[in-house]
């Protein structure tokens, strides 16, 4: 259950990412976006690399 979880926010991170480079480059205010993305992108494979103890 929680592996689907972080596979669902890894999508969303990308998905979030490809939204944030588009709207960034109709505006810098948009930035964050791609950011908020990548680090969706990090903290789920990092997440279902590492198992919980």
């Amino acid at each position: 259950m929680r592996k689907a979880f972080f596979i669902f926010l890894l999508i969303s991170g990308f998905c979030l990412q490809t939204i944030g480079i588009y709207l960034a480059s109709k505006s810098a205010a948009f930035v964050s976006v791609g950011v908020l993305g990548s680090m969706l992108i990090f903290l789920s494979i990092y997440k279902l690399i590492n198992k919980p103890v």
